[in-house]
């Protein structure tokens, strides 16, 4: 359910943005059956419960991801903060 409601907003988000957008011939139609598609993968995986630890491995994905970021970021800060200081 709150995997939906994320792909539901996330797929009106990318259709908010392409509305923005000049659409070549045909439009950007298939980005509309991206949630249809993606919804019965997700069914599947959410049916391997009681063979993977779904909760451990959101956790363990989620730090990864968490420490990617403000490895970025903090390499972003040292990248604006070189620029200021002339690279020292």
């Amino acid at each position: 359910m709150i995997t939906d409601f994320f792909l539901d907003i996330g797929m009106s988000l990318i259709g908010w943005v392409l509305s923005w957008m000049v659409a070549p011939e045909g439009g950007f139609d298939f980005l509309a059956d991206v949630a249809t598609i993606i919804a019965p993968v997700f069914a599947n995986i959410h049916g391997l419960g009681a063979w993977v630890p779904w909760p451990l491995v959101v956790t363990v994905v989620g730090s990864i991801f968490t420490l990617w970021a403000v490895f970025a970021l903090v390499k972003f800060v040292t990248w604006v903060k070189s620029l200021f200081w002339a690279g020292s």
